[in-house]
């Protein structure tokens, strides 16, 4: 069996409409070269009006690539201390989007 870093793959990412090819890479299959596909894409997208998708044979780099690239962490407003008393209060609650306005309350409220 040939060692994984001694294969080469040809990574392509392309524009689902235009068939555009963004970006090829040929290297081992290793998370350096899907990060580096990835990135690629992003670097053409434009991020005001374009959103990415992604379809994969299930590979976990691909995973890992996304979330490294697109991961954001939020601080919601008034949580700024993890305590059990601000558990408390969600407990049993529920949040929901409508039309971009967050509403948190019990399930038979809405």
């Amino acid at each position: 069996m040939t060692d994984p870093k001694e294969e080469r793959w040809i990574w392509v990412g392309f524009a689902k409409e235009s068939r555009l090819l963004l970006r090829i890479v040929v290297g081992p299959r290793m998370q350096e070269s899907v990060d580096e596909l990835i990135k690629g894409i992003d670097s053409c997208l434009n991020k005001n009006n374009e959103f990415p998708l992604f379809i994969s044979d299930g590979d976990n780099q691909y995973r890992m690539a996304l979330f490294s690239l697109y991961n954001e962490t939020v601080t919601p407003p008034n949580f700024d201390v993890f305590s059990f008393q601000n558990v408390s209060k969600l407990a049993g609650q529920h949040l929901v989007n409508r039309g971009g306005q967050f509403s948190m309350g019990k399930r038979d409220q809405f």
